[in-house]
């Protein structure tokens, strides 16, 4: 429950995130590493 939870709340930033700065997300993100090391 917890997990997916926390999930939802990732994925709301990420999407938030979407719409704020495109170039910043891509670069100085924590979940852009994340992504990178995937």
């Amino acid at each position: 429950m917890f997990a997916s939870f926390s999930f939802f709340i990732f994925l709301s930033f990420l999407v938030i995130d979407l719409f704020v700065d495109k170039d910043r997300r891509l670069t100085e993100t924590p979940y852009a590493l994340f992504l990178n090391n995937c």
